[in-house]
C-alpha cells in the first residue's frame, strides 16, 4: 500500500487490484504535513478495510520519514502527532493487520 498526502488532500492504492482512494482536504489548510500523512494512513487502511483479510502482512510505503519513524516507535513528542498515531492505532488494532513500513523517495511515490 503506497499512501501520501498534501495540505490538499490525501490518497492511497493497495496493490494493483484495487482502486487508489482520495480524500478532500479543504478543511486540512494549515495543518501540519506530519500529521496528514498519518492521517492518510489512517485513512487508507478504513477506506480498504473491507478488502484486506485478517491477519494480512501489508507492506506499507511512505515518502515521510517522520511518519515513518513515530509509526515504529508508537509515540512522539508532538501532542499532535500523539493524537494522530493514537488514531492509526485504534484502526490499526480493529484490523487486525501487520503494517511494514518502508521508506520510498517522492519520485516514485505516485
Amino acid at each position: 500500500m503506497y499512501t501520501d498526502a498534501s495540505g490538499i488532500g490525501c490518497g492511497a492504492v493497495l496493490n494493483s487490484s484495487a482502486e487508489p482512494r482520495g480524500c478532500d482536504g479543504v478543511h486540512r489548510n494549515g495543518l501540519h504535513i506530519n500529521y496528514l500523512e498519518l492521517g492518510g494512513v489512517t485513512r487508507a487502511l478504513l477506506s480498504f478495510r473491507h478488502l484486506i483479510p485478517v491477519g494480512s502482512i501489508i507492506r506499507l510505503r511512505t515518502d515521510s520519514m517522520v511518519e515513518l519513524c513515530v509509526m515504529r516507535a508508537g509515540s512522539s513528542r508532538s501532542p499532535v502527532l500523539m493524537d494522530a498515531i493514537r488514531d492509526l492505532n485504534d484502526v490499526w488494532s480493529e484490523t487486525d493487520v501487520e503494517l511494514r513500513i518502508e521508506h520510498v523517495s517522492s519520485a516514485l511515490n505516485e
